[in-house]
């Protein structure tokens, strides 16, 4: 959960999958520069090689979260997570 990625804070990331997920709020993603520094940060993770996905509260807390689970459970493969990797990672999440 908030972690550094590609220079952006994002709420949570799968990095061996390299998924990150922003939690969006209307707190704080609301208005014209949000808007746009939203999607700025959301194309610069994916030049980095960065998958990037919004989740809003309703789909992380409705019918306990079972529309975030099924997105992730879509996203994030129940094999192994992926190896050789060119940044040196060997696949294992560590604890942040």
């Amino acid at each position: 959960m908030n972690a550094s990625v590609a220079g952006y804070e994002v709420d949570a990331t799968f990095v061996p999958w390299s998924l990150a997920v922003e939690l969006d709020g209307r707190a704080f993603h609301t208005g014209l520069a949000a808007w746009e520094d939203d999607h700025q940060r959301r194309a610069d993770l994916v030049v980095a090689g960065w998958r990037f996905i919004a989740l809003t509260h309703r789909q992380v807390t409705a019918g306990g979260g079972r529309r975030a689970a099924a997105l992730l459970e879509r996203l994030l493969p129940r094999a192994a997570p992926p190896t050789g990797r060119s940044d040196g990672r060997d696949g294992r999440v560590a604890p942040r």
